[in-house]
C-alpha cells in the first residue's frame, strides 16, 4: 500500500513538473509577444497617452527639483554650527539626511570647516590672495 501511494505521488509530481513547464514556456511567449506590441506602439506614437506622458515628465517633482545655492548656504551658518542646525534650515527640507552630510563632509575636505566633533562643525579662516 504505501508503495502505491508514492508510485502515484510520483506520478503526480511529473505530471505537475510537465505542467509548469509547459506554462512557463506559455508565460514566456506572452511576454515576447507583450514587448512587441509595446515597442510597435512606441513606434508608432502613444497618440494622447503618449502626450499626457510626455506632460508629466516635464513638470519637476515636489521638493526634490529645486537647485539650492550651498556655498550661499554657508555664508549665513554661524562660526560655529552643528549639523542639526544644517539640516534643520529652510533649504535643508526635503533633502535626505545623507546628502546633507555630504555637503557637510565637502565643506570640511575643502577646507571651509573643520569637524570639532560628532555632529558639530566650525568655520575656517579663509586666506585671502591679494592681486598683484
Amino acid at each position: 500500500m504505501a508503495n502505491d501511494v508514492r508510485t502515484s505521488l510520483r506520478r503526480e509530481i511529473d505530471r505537475l513538473q510537465r505542467v509548469v513547464s509547459q506554462k512557463s514556456t506559455e508565460l514566456k511567449s506572452l511576454n515576447d509577444e507583450l514587448k512587441r506590441c509595446k515597442g510597435a506602439l512606441d513606434l508608432l506614437g502613444n497618440g494622447a497617452r503618449g502626450a499626457a506622458t510626455r506632460a508629466r515628465k516635464k513638470r519637476p517633482r515636489p521638493g526634490k527639483s529645486t537647485f539650492v545655492d550651498w556655498n550661499a548656504v554657508f555664508t549665513r551658518l554661524p562660526n560655529s554650527f552643528t549639523l542639526k542646525q544644517f539640516t534643520s534650515r529652510s533649504e535643508a527640507k526635503g533633502k535626505s539626511p545623507a546628502y546633507l552630510r555630504h555637503i557637510a563632509a565637502t565643506w570640511v575636505k575643502r577646507g571651509k570647516t573643520k569637524r570639532v566633533g560628532l555632529g558639530k562643525y566650525q568655520k575656517v579662516e579663509q586666506k585671502k590672495l591679494r592681486a598683484a
